[in-house]
């Protein structure tokens, strides 16, 4: 690599260097952000903000306002993402803190649909924990017909793991 600052014994200086050579190629993993507010290659700062939560998963705060016993509040932010999609809104007269529960639980699957939010998600609602929150699973997951209570929430640990380290314990079933 040449750098325009680079002394002639090729020591790099301590002061801010600019890249004169062939520009990086296009790396083909992790975020290709496409960033044109970087100033030069070496430039890691970006005036691009990364997405952490999107919109709609704050609207649908409304899931915790429900669990709260606040139904009729949690219905207008639900509204809020379906008006986004052009669908007309819900009313809160049609739903009670159950149906509501379970609305949004399917909506989330819809909404946040591979953004990695799922797994997280059955497990917070804890559907893995006991027989009928599995058997929900299974109507609308065939996939989960496999599971079993105890046992496939955890995987197995390496048995070079627990060779190694003898305090540490297989995970149950395995």
């Amino acid at each position: 690599m040449k750098y325009a600052d680079t002394n002639d014994d090729g020591v790099i200086d301590s002061k801010d260097r600019v890249y004169t050579g062939t520009p990086y190629p296009k790396l083909q993993y992790g975020l290709n952000l496409n960033d044109r507010t970087r100033t030069t290659p070496e430039n890691f700062t970006s005036g691009i903000n990364l997405r952490v939560i999107r919109y709609a998963d704050v609207l649908l705060q409304a899931e915790a306002l429900n669990e709260l016993g606040q139904t009729a509040t949690a219905v207008p932010l639900v509204n809020q993402v379906r008006q986004r999609m052009g669908l007309a809104p819900i009313s809160a007269a049609n739903y009670n803190q159950t149906s509501l529960r379970l609305y949004m639980r399917t909506e989330r699957g819809r909404e946040l649909a591979g953004e990695g939010q799922r797994w997280f998600d059955i497990n917070r609602w804890g559907l893995l924990d006991n027989q009928a929150g599995l058997n929900d699973l299974i109507t609308r997951d065939s996939d989960f017909t496999n599971f079993r209570l105890g046992v496939s929430k955890y995987m197995p640990i390496p048995q070079n793991d627990i060779d190694i380290d003898p305090g540490v314990k297989q995970n149950p079933g395995y």
